[in-house]
């Protein structure tokens, strides 16, 4: 933004010179700042023989948020399922994720291990829960009785 001397202000962004002190953290492309990796550098604005500085740091994306999958899954006693944590980054990005702690709220119907593998051990519902950085997702796994088919019988 320029500011004149009678107080007045105007948007002067495509009439400035741009540059980064080090194109390997921020380079300019156009009008924006693109961020290359992580560290510290200087842009640069000049208008004639005015000029302007912001320093800037590049740091890693935070985790805002995390996905359990599969959703509210149901299994037979004795069963086992694999879950999987995917991250949710605050520049828009997706991972699964490695440093998760797992949790179920009721151990007696299943029991989850630290690596997200569930097991079925009694009928109910328990609440598995991921969490990571202080960032929690629940999901709901059901255990089915497992019926075992005691007879057949054949009719004409």
């Amino acid at each position: 933004m320029g500011s004149y001397a009678d107080n007045s202000t105007m948007d002067i962004t495509s009439s400035a010179q741009w540059s980064s002190s080090n194109t390997s953290v921020a380079e300019i492309q156009g009008n924006q700042v693109l961020s290359r990796s992580l560290g510290n550098c200087t842009i640069t604005s000049t208008v004639g023989n005015l000029s302007s500085q912001a320093h800037i740091q590049v740091t890693p994306p935070r985790l805002v948020g995390i996905r359990i999958q599969p959703l509210q899954s149901t299994l037979l006693e004795g069963g086992r399922l694999s879950y999987q944590a995917l991250g949710e980054f605050s520049d828009s990005s997706q991972e699964p994720l490695t440093q998760v702690t797992w949790s179920s709220s009721a151990p007696i119907v299943a029991d989850i291990n630290p690596t997200g593998e569930a097991h079925a051990l009694t009928p109910g519902q328990s609440l598995i829960q991921a969490s990571s950085q202080n960032i929690v997702a629940n999901t709901t796994l059901t255990v089915a009785v497992n019926q075992t088919l005691t007879n057949l019988t054949l009719t004409p």
